[in-house]
């Protein structure tokens, strides 16, 4: 029988100005490169500010390591 692991979900909120694009590139970049697109992280752009829902908590500290 599988057992099914539940993982924390994350938001992770990026503001940025209108035309610094550098934080978009890299994370569809990352999501290119990844088996995660699907099943662990959504990315809503709204305005200026990125939200990233994630759901697999290795991709997150990526994530939050990129951002630094």
């Amino acid at each position: 029988s599988d057992i099914m692991k539940i993982e924390s979900l994350c938001e992770i909120c990026f503001y940025q100005k209108l035309r610094d694009l550098i934080f978009l590139k890299i994370i569809f970049i990352c999501l290119i490169y990844t088996d995660y697109l699907l099943d662990d992280i959504k990315t809503i752009t709204y305005h200026s500010c990125v939200t990233l829902t994630v759901r697999d908590t290795q991709l997150m500290m990526n994530i939050i390591k990129t951002l630094r």
